[in-house]
């Protein structure tokens, strides 16, 4: 009998993870729709800059963080040296280290969990995840969190992949078609952050917008994004 209960918990709680992982994907699943055509852009751009198909596909499996990935691609058009790209790079992506503490005290703890995490959130994948933490009151679970920064990983591959081996089809093909992608990270970003607008985050989003519009404005525009997304987060916290 103990052993048929025991067997009865863990096939529950198996089925509990695949529940989970199922419904992070979900959650992935307007990521992934926004990811793919600003993905086929960048495989279309660094294939037409003259990398293999497969060196595409291995910078975003191995960075996967498309604003650095653009600004390597310029970088290297540019003939810089890779110690200023390297620094530009971590000076765009600087923000991401305001996203840890906020959530952290619902991340598990397993430390493998956080990392995978860590890597998979880019800022589509922290506006889910705080969105979902303004209504579920537990700590995240693992499953629900590979769920969704897998969802949204896989997209961003896939759609490497595709551009680097048809994008230069496409621009020639369809145009049109190749010049819409780029509004579509834009237009998702621009809806998840309308779905966490509420009375408590309004007035730090306002704070952020204003202080990066003035500092894109003046031309500064990485130097906005951190100060923007400090600034809310200094709010927030002193708001709470």
């Amino acid at each position: 009998m103990g052993r048929g209960n025991a067997f009865l918990r863990s096939e529950a709680a198996v089925t509990a993870r695949l529940s989970n992982g199922a419904a992070g994907l979900r959650a992935a699943a307007p990521i992934a729709i926004g990811y793919f055509p600003v993905a086929m852009a960048f495989g279309a751009a660094a294939v037409k800059l003259g990398l293999e198909p497969a060196q595409a596909i291995a910078v975003s499996a191995l960075v996967f963080a498309g604003a650095s990935q653009f600004l390597l691609l310029t970088a290297l058009a540019s003939g810089n040296a890779l110690p200023i790209v390297v620094v530009l790079s971590g000076l765009v992506n600087l923000r991401h280290l305001l996203y840890g503490p906020i959530l952290l005290d619902r991340l598990p703890q397993s430390g493998y969990a956080r990392f995978l995490f860590a890597f998979a959130l880019t800022d589509e994948v922290f506006a889910a995840t705080l969105a979902r933490r303004s209504t579920v009151p537990e700590k995240f679970g693992t499953a629900w969190l590979l769920g969704l920064g897998f969802g949204a990983y896989a997209s961003w591959v896939a759609g490497t992949a595709l551009g680097g081996l048809l994008g230069e089809a496409l621009e020639r093909d369809a145009p049109m078609a190749a010049e819409a992608t780029g509004f579509a990270l834009p237009a998702l970003f621009v809806a998840i952050t309308w779905l966490n607008l509420s009375r408590e985050t309004a007035i730090p989003m306002a704070a952020s917008a204003a202080v990066a519009a003035v500092c894109a404005w003046l031309g500064y525009t990485t130097v906005g994004l951190f100060a923007g997304a400090a600034l809310a987060c200094l709010i927030h916290g002193m708001r709470r």
